[in-house]
C-alpha cells in the first residue's frame, strides 16, 4: 500500500480533518464505524483516553491473580519534573512530525525534535519516564527524555501506527503495521520480533505486571479477545465475545476484563479465559474503570440520546445513568476517581462520580487527545496550534501553550 492509498484508507476510516487522527481517536472511530452496523450508534472523534488498567499475574496466560540521524535538540534535563509530550505536524506535506516537551512545572514548550513520521505520529512512554517511543512510518523511534536525542530506529514490517508499552517497560506492541497481526518489540535490545497472529488488531489491555496482554480481534460478526504471553509472545486460544468488539479494560485486581461489543459489555474471567453474560442495554462505545475497581463507566448512545452509565463490577449490573450532551470522543477519570472528563466536539464535560451528573461544560474544543497529570491537578487538551491546561480544582482553562501546527497528533504524560 503506497502513501496515497494509506492516507485514503485512514481518511475513509477515521474522517477529517487529519489533525484529529490520534492513536486513540483512530481506534475509537474505527470501532464506532463497526458498531454502527450493529447498534446504529453515532460516531465521534480519541488514550489518549487512557483506560485504568489493573493487574493479573497468570500461570502461563491464565491462572490465579497475583499482586499486583543527526543530533537533536535537548528536550528535558534528567532532573526535570513530569512533562507533557506532544506530537504534531507543522506541515503534513513534508511528512516530518515534531515531538516537543512541556514541563508541567512551567507549562512552557521546549524545543521540538523532528521525526519522519510520514502520516501518523503516535506516542508511548516507558514506565520509568526515560524514553518516549514514536511510531513513524516503518519503524519505532526511541527518544531519550534525558538527552532529547533520537536513538536507532527499530524497524517493523509494514507501517507502525499504534504503539503500547507494557507496565514493566520490557516489551512494546505495535499494531497497524500489519492489518491482521501485532508486532512485539524487545525494548532492552531494540529489536522487533516475529508478528503475532491475533486477528484483525484493535485495542490492547496489559496486565499491570506485564505478563499478559489481551488483544481485541475486531471482527464485525464474530469478535474475539486473544490472550498473549508477553514473555514468549505466544497467543492463547481466542475468547469469543460477539460482534464488533471495541474498547477493552481490566479491573485493578486483574480478575475481570470488560469489552464493548454490539451485544453489550462482555465480562471475561482472566482466570478461566471465558466470557460471561453480556451487560445489555448500554450500546457501549468507550469504557473506563475507577482506580478502586468498584465501578465501570460506559458511554453509549441509543437513537439521539448519549448516556454515561455506572456499572457495579461486583454485580455487573448497571446503576446510575445520566444523559450527556453528545457522545464523547474520549473519557478520562482522575487518579482519585472523583471526576470524569468527557471530550465532546465543542467542550470538555466534567462529571462527578459521586452523583454521576454532568457539570458546567468547559469551553475548550478538543481536536486532539487528552492527558491528565499523575496528581490529577491538571488536564491537558490539544487543539490546533495550542495545548490548553485546565485546573481540575476549578475547571478553569489556563494560558494556552502554543505550537506551530493545525494538525495535533498525540499527547502523553511522562513521569
Amino acid at each position: 500500500m503506497d502513501d496515497r492509498q494509506w492516507r485514503e484508507f485512514l481518511d475513509s476510516a477515521m474522517g477529517e480533518p487529519p489533525g484529529q487522527v490520534t492513536a486513540d481517536a483512530a481506534r475509537r472511530r474505527l470501532r464506532r464505524l463497526r458498531q454502527r452496523r450493529v447498534i446504529g450508534a453515532s460516531a465521534a472523534a480519541a488514550a489518549v483516553a487512557l483506560a485504568v488498567l489493573g493487574g493479573s499475574a497468570a500461570a502461563g496466560i491464565f491462572g490465579a491473580a497475583a499482586p499486583p540521524p543527526p543530533a537533536a535538540p535537548r528536550l528535558v534535563s534528567p532532573a526535570a519534573p513530569p512533562a507533557v509530550y506532544i506530537s504534531y505536524f507543522p506541515d503534513r506535506r513534508t511528512g516530518i512530525g515534531m515531538i516537543a516537551p512541556i514541563p508541567v512545572a512551567t507549562n512552557r514548550r521546549g524545543k521540538p525534535v523532528p521525526v519522519d513520521c510520514h502520516g501518523i505520529c503516535t506516542l508511548a512512554a516507558a514506565p520509568d519516564g526515560k524514553t518516549v517511543y514514536v511510531a513513524a512510518v516503518d519503524s519505532v523511534i526511541p527518544i531519550s527524555t534525558a538527552t532529547g536525542r533520537p536513538g536507532k530506529p527499530i524497524h517493523v514490517p509494514g507501517r507502525a501506527y499504534w504503539i503500547q508499552v507494557d507496565p514493566n517497560g520490557k516489551v512494546a506492541y505495535v499494531t497497524g503495521a500489519l492489518l491482521d497481526k501485532v508486532v512485539p518489540i524487545n525494548l532492552a535490545t531494540g529489536t522487533a520480533g516475529g508478528p503475532i497472529n491475533a486477528g484483525t488488531t484493535g485495542s490492547i489491555a496489559f496486565s499491570p505486571d506485564g505478563t499478559a496482554a489481551y488483544m481485541v480481534n475486531a471482527n464485525a460478526d464474530n469478535g474475539t479477545v486473544t490472550p498473549i504471553d508477553t514473555a514468549t509472545n505466544t497467543p492463547a486460544k481466542p475468547i469469543p465475545v460477539g460482534p464488533s468488539p471495541g474498547d477493552i479494560v481490566i479491573t485493578p485486581d486483574g480478575k475481570t476484563l470488560y469489552v464493548s461489543t454490539g451485544n453489550g459489555v462482555v465480562p471475561i474471567s482472566t482466570a478461566t479465559g471465558t466470557a460471561g453474560t453480556p451487560i445489555r442495554g448500554l450500546h457501549p462505545t468507550d469504557l473506563a474503570i475507577t482506580p478502586d475497581g468498584k465501578t465501570l463507566y460506559v458511554t453509549g448512545q441509543t437513537g439521539r440520546m448519549a448516556r454515561l452509565t455506572a456499572v457495579s463490577t461486583a454485580t455487573n449490573r448497571p446503576g446510575r445513568s445520566a444523559p450527556i450532551p453528545a457522545l464523547p470522543s474520549q473519557m478520562v477519570i482522575t487518579p482519585d476517581g472523583k471526576s470524569i472528563y468527557l471530550a465532546s466536539n465543542d467542550s470538555i464535560i466534567p462529571v462527578s462520580t459521586a452523583t454521576n451528573q454532568p457539570g458546567k461544560p468547559i469551553s475548550v474544543s478538543p481536536r486532539g487527545p487528552l492527558a491528565i497529570t499523575p496528581d490529577g491537578k491538571t488536564l491537558y487538551v490539544m487543539i490546533p496550534g495550542k495545548v490548553i491546561p485546565i485546573r481540575t480544582a476549578t475547571n478553569q482553562p489556563g494560558k494556552p501553550i502554543r505550537f506551530r501546527s493545525t494538525d495535533p497528533q498525540g499527547i502523553i504524560i511522562v513521569p
